[in-house]
């Protein structure tokens, strides 16, 4: 490169990162996590398919509760008398917007809040 050339891309370069020291930055209203258990799917029994474990299950489908298989709260399944009978085993859900992820060894529902 030519010693001209390179003082001219030299310029153009402490120029750019003079701007970018100096502009103002613009901030947002805050954004929080809001984080719940993950949510049985209840698909078929209610209007709404996100359903916390210990919901209700309808006695024409056999009565009971939709409850988490296990402490990771990946599926949930029917549970009768407190003993599960493997029906309706299905992984949990999020609503729309949220986020199924796993934090600390548990899935949640993650959404955002601003404000």
């Amino acid at each position: 490169m030519r010693p001209l050339a390179f003082a001219a891309l030299a310029a153009l370069i402490a120029t750019s990162a003079a701007h970018g020291q100096t502009a103002p930055v613009a901030k947002g209203p805050a954004v929080t996590n809001v984080d719940v258990p993950a949510f049985c799917n209840a698909a078929g029994f209610a209007d709404d398919k996100h359903q916390p474990a210990g919901f209700a299950i309808p006695a024409d489908k056999g009565g009971g509760t939709l409850e988490y298989v296990d402490k990771t709260r990946s599926e949930c399944q029917q549970v009768v008398g407190k003993k599960p009978t493997g029906q309706y085993k299905r992984p949990t859900v999020c609503p729309l917007g949220a986020g199924r992820i796993q934090p600390d060894g548990a899935w949640i529902c993650r959404s955002q809040k601003t404000g």
